[in-house]
C-alpha cells in the first residue's frame, strides 16, 4: 500500500496563502518544499486552487510525477498532461494507494486534505510553518468537529526561521 503524504507550508496562524500577496507567498513557499520530504514521491494530488497556482507559475504539471487534479471546473481537453478527476476523491485515492508505486503527495488546500483524512487515507502530515502571521488568507483546514490524533515524528529548523513538523496519522 502506498503512503499518502500531506505536505505543505503555512503561516504561523495557519494560512496557506495570503489573500492580498499570493505571488509573494507562493515564492516564499518554494524554499523548504523539497529535499527529504519528497524523496520517493512519484504522484501528486491537488485540487483546483493548487492547480491554478501551478498554472499561474508557468507550469501545467509537476515534471516526473503522475499529476492528479480533483476538479469540477478544470477541463480534461485543456490539460491532457494531467489526470483530471471529476468524481468522489475517496474511492479514487483508495484505488491509487492500492496500486504499485511510490509515495503520493497531497498538495495544497485543506478541503481535500480534510476529506481524505476523514476517509482514513492520509498517512503522514508534514507542515513547514513560516515565521509570518498572515491574518487573512486561505486556512490550512476547514473546520471539523472530528479531531484527528497525530504522532510527532520529527522537527526541523530552517535558516529562514521556518520549522517543519513531521507527523504520522494514528
Amino acid at each position: 500500500m502506498r503512503t499518502l503524504l500531506f505536505y505543505t507550508t503555512a503561516s504561523l496562524d495557519g494560512r496557506l496563502v495570503s489573500s492580498s500577496r499570493a505571488d509573494d507567498w507562493l515564492e516564499a513557499r518554494r524554499s523548504p518544499i523539497s529535499g527529504p520530504y519528497l524523496e520517493g514521491v512519484d504522484a501528486v494530488l491537488m485540487g483546483t486552487a493548487a492547480f491554478d497556482f501551478l498554472v499561474g507559475s508557468g507550469l501545467t504539471r509537476y515534471p516526473d510525477l503522475e499529476n492528479h487534479v480533483f476538479s469540477h471546473t478544470v477541463r480534461r481537453d485543456d490539460h491532457p498532461e494531467v489526470d483530471v478527476i471529476d468524481a468522489d476523491p475517496i474511492p479514487y485515492v483508495r484505488d491509487l494507494k492500492a496500486r504499485n508505486g511510490g509515495k503520493i503527495w497531497l498538495l495544497g488546500g485543506g478541503v481535500i486534505f480534510r476529506l481524505l483524512l476523514a476517509g482514513g487515507l492520509v498517512d503522514e502530515v508534514v507542515i513547514t510553518v513560516r515565521p509570518t502571521l498572515q491574518g487573512l488568507g486561505v486556512p490550512l483546514l476547514p473546520e471539523s468537529e472530528t479531531p484527528t490524533p497525530l504522532t510527532l515524528r520529527g522537527v526541523r529548523e530552517h535558516e529562514d526561521g521556518s520549522v517543519t513538523l513531521e507527523y504520522s496519522v494514528r
